[in-house]
């Protein structure tokens, strides 16, 4: 009868841990641009887009978009007083009688440059990075000054 140390069971059970994977898996390779929770297609074959005037909106400033993150933490809009306009993006924005400040979901990187439609009954808010641009993608919130704003909202990357 063969005799059974106590290193040899540690290294039978090492070995079987080891097979079996104990909880540590191969790196996965994930797409960039679904890193954040944030990132959301449109619907396929989405061809009919209003584009939004860019005087009507205008990206959080740096300092400010952590608190923007908390407001859009459970949706892609928020209204804001028209006092917080100015607390989020560092300036006054132009804004008509009917219309009312909302703080809305965007992705960027260091140099994008952002646009916002109206797809149907939504917003997609797109980011167009700058050639070279090999920046970590961030969540970048937007203020956005509309009559009325969707709860639904794209947001999309491209090159």
């Amino acid at each position: 009868m063969n005799k059974i140390t106590l290193s040899t069971l540690v290294l039978g059970a090492m070995l079987i841990l080891g097979a079996v994977g104990c909880g540590s898996e191969a790196p996965v390779a994930v797409d960039n641009k679904n890193k954040d929770a944030w990132y959301m297609d449109p619907p396929a074959g989405v061809t009919k887009t209003e584009l939004v005037d860019p005087a009507t909106y205008a990206p959080v400033v740096p300092e400010r978009i952590a608190e923007a993150e908390e407001f859009l933490s459970e949706i892609g809009t928020s209204q804001i007083s028209p006092g917080e306009v100015a607390y989020f993006v560092g300036r006054e924005l132009d804004m008509p009688a009917v219309t009312r400040p909302f703080l809305i979901r965007g992705l960027s990187r260091n140099q994008s440059v952002q646009t916002i439609r109206i797809v149907g009954n939504a917003l997609w808010v797109s980011s167009k990075d700058a050639p070279g641009d090999q920046s970590p993608l961030r969540r970048q919130p937007l203020v956005l000054i509309m009559q009325e704003v969707p709860e639904l909202v794209y947001v999309t990357t491209e090159k």
